[in-house]
């Protein structure tokens, strides 16, 4: 599941730039929107 090493990479990358925590709940939901994207393309 690499996917998931990337989004806490990314997640984490945030937190060194100091995001604010409502940046970082939107970068979470656009990483989620984006999981579940690859997982309905993957499915096809």
């Amino acid at each position: 599941m690499a996917f998931i090493r990337h989004e806490v990479e990314t997640i984490i990358q945030a937190r060194i730039e100091q995001q604010l925590p409502d940046q970082i709940k939107i970068l979470v939901k656009k990483l989620i929107k984006n999981r579940s994207a690859n997982m309905g393309a993957q499915s096809q």
